[in-house]
């Protein structure tokens, strides 16, 4: 069974005539086996970088890459702040991070979206969020 599965795998994986010769032509199943095995993880390996490969090198359409001149837009997740999200603000150098809570859903104006936020200090405040602004 050990040799049938051996060349069976040799035949599925399109191994090189070489290997499997050497396996033929190896008489102790459990070599055989680890023969196969090795050849198929160099296989699997090699599939593995190809996909990453094509991946990370897939063609980009000519106008993504395109530099982008002018004003910085909201990133995508700025969309989801809903009331009752919490965020850190990013108030100065002075105060840091500020944790706070939106406690109204936030109004889009142009470019920026107004958020009501209460800070956990207690104070609340309407800020403008707009791209260039920290926070998280």
């Amino acid at each position: 069974r050990r040799f049938a599965v051996a060349v069976m795998a040799a035949e599925l994986a399109d191994m090189n005539n070489k290997i499997r010769q050497k396996i033929i032509l190896t008489r102790n199943a459990e070599e055989r086996l680890r023969i196969v095995l090795r050849e198929l993880n160099e296989i699997n390996g090699m599939a593995k970088a190809k996909k990453i490969a094509s991946t990370i090198t897939d063609k980009v359409d000519e106008l993504d890459k395109d530099l982008k001149v002018g004003k910085p837009q909201l990133p995508r997740w700025a969309t989801q702040i809903t009331k009752g999200t919490k965020i850190e603000y990013f108030w100065n150098e002075e105060y840091g991070w500020c944790e706070g809570e939106v406690i109204e859903d936030p109004v889009t104006i142009v470019d920026e979206i107004l958020l009501t936020i209460r800070f956990y200090d207690g104070e609340v405040h309407k800020l403008p969020l707009s791209a260039g602004d920290k926070i998280r």
